[in-house]
């Protein structure tokens, strides 16, 4: 059962590259536990790689080429313009790594249709696919406009196949002009396609990295000194905990079951939208472990547990913890869970009467290190699906409304086949979505 990686544009590609980096050093430590479901027996992973210029894909492919299948990458050369409708529509030619010169127009419209093909190719190389996973950004061109049209595409022609989506939102305070009509967008159409989305927000990343490293006594920096390269390693970091295999009490290693991720912790097609919070910080991990006690107190501090726009507290309907190294004494289960409900998940309260209230927290426990090759023999990670996403979406709405208000940049959308009945679809989708989740975490 394997897991198929569909990487666009600059974003999605570089987060990737992180987690093939990680994944490769850990599939090479003994008794790891890879079987096919993330690579190939040549040991490239299952992965493809889309984007509409080439400078970020050749980079990678330059810097890790025993990773990655060179056939299964396409790019561009003309870019998207951070312009959702240029990617969604895009019509720049298609080339591959092998490619020589071609005449003029040349492979022109056929970025998607190759991307596509290249998907089935490597559908047909599985015994059995679980799931897509497309890891993109919400406010670029190419990851919002184009990866939308993929994912797209993808759930027209393989209507059961779970697609996952891993998102990255820009910084709250900008990182393009047309952000939030880019997420906006995207927002609706993940909303309408995915069966699960990681969404991910590039403010909460650098405050995690920047808490971890100055705990650590790596650096006093404030958070403006950190990399976009830190931002994908924590992402990458986060990924590697919830897909990497599980090793039981017993010695047995059973890989993802997204079948069972996606039933427990998106109960409804309405709310998706999941949370991944982790203490495997690459660097500030490495060598590192206390106690049980310590690690969840810790963890459970530093995340959010108030909507940030009315200082509501966030409410949980389903959480995953994923508990790597293994638990050292009987104990440690119960101080883990009673450490993270207390304070960062706690659940809805019409949950406390529910007959299954098991299945609103559930633990995955690998007894294996968790990420030996980087040195890290212990970590917590979580999934849930809180109601701390409104506030994202409650921003990324307004800041839309009031561009929309006054027709900013519509004229680049519109040149480009996007017109304004689109966007009042794209803002009823998204306030759908709030709505549904207000109404949940209602008593």
């Amino acid at each position: 059962m394997s897991l198929i990686f569909v990487q666009v544009g600059q974003c999605g590609n570089q987060v990737g590259h992180e987690f093939w980096k990680i994944a490769g050093k850990e599939r090479s430590q003994k008794n790891s536990g890879f079987q096919g479901g993330l690579f190939h027996g040549n040991g490239y992973a299952r992965c493809i790689m889309i984007d509409s210029e080439p400078k970020v894909i050749q980079r990678i492919i330059g810097e890790n080429n025993e990773l990655y299948n060179i056939s299964n990458v396409r790019f561009s050369q003309s870019g998207c313009g951070n312009n959702w409708a240029l990617g969604y529509n895009f019509s720049g030619n298609s080339k591959g790594m092998t490619d020589r010169c071609a005449p003029e127009g040349y492979g022109k419209d056929m970025l998607l249709q190759d991307a596509m093909e290249l998907l089935e190719r490597e559908l047909e190389s599985c015994d059995y696919a679980k799931a897509c996973v497309v890891i993109h950004s919400l406010s670029g061109g190419t990851g919002s406009g184009l990866g939308s049209r993929l994912i797209e595409e993808i759930r027209n022609k393989h209507p059961t196949m779970y697609i996952i989506s891993i998102c990255v939102a820009p910084f709250a305070h900008g990182d393009t002009p047309m952000q939030h009509y880019n997420c906006l967008l995207s927002l609706s159409h993940i909303q309408s396609f995915c069966d699960a989305v990681f969404m991910f927000q590039n403010d909460d990343i650098l405050r995690a990295i920047n808490r971890a490293t100055t705990k650590a006594g790596h650096t006093t920096l404030q958070t403006s000194h950190y990399s976009t390269t830190d931002i994908n390693k924590y992402i990458a970091s986060c990924m590697a905990n919830i897909f990497f295999p599980v090793q039981n009490d017993k010695g047995v290693w059973s890989e993802f079951d997204c079948f069972k991720f996606i039933r427990n912790l998106c109960p409804s097609f309405e709310t998706k939208f999941l949370e991944i919070n982790t203490n495997a910080i690459l660097e500030s991990s490495a060598g590192k472990f206390s106690s049980w006690q310590y690690i969840a107190d810790d963890f459970a501090k530093h995340i959010p547990v108030f909507m940030l726009e009315d200082n509501i507290p966030c409410k949980s309907i389903s959480t995953k913890i994923m508990v790597r190294g293994g638990f050292q004494t009987i104990h440690d289960y119960s101080i883990v869970k009673k450490a993270l409900l207390n304070k960062a998940f706690a659940p809805v309260e019409w949950l406390l009467y529910a007959p299954n209230q098991e299945e609103y927290l559930t633990f995955d426990v690998s007894h294996a290190p968790a990420l030996p090759g980087h040195r890290i023999s212990n970590s917590l990670t979580t999934c849930s699906n809180r109601s701390y996403i409104v506030s994202l979406l409650n921003h990324i709405l307004s800041r839309a409304h009031v561009m929309m208000e006054s027709k900013a940049y519509l004229h680049w959308y519109g040149r480009h086949g996007v017109e304004e009945s689109m966007f009042d679809e794209c803002f009823a989708t998204v306030q759908k979505v709030i709505d549904d989740y207000v109404l949940l975490y209602q008593p």
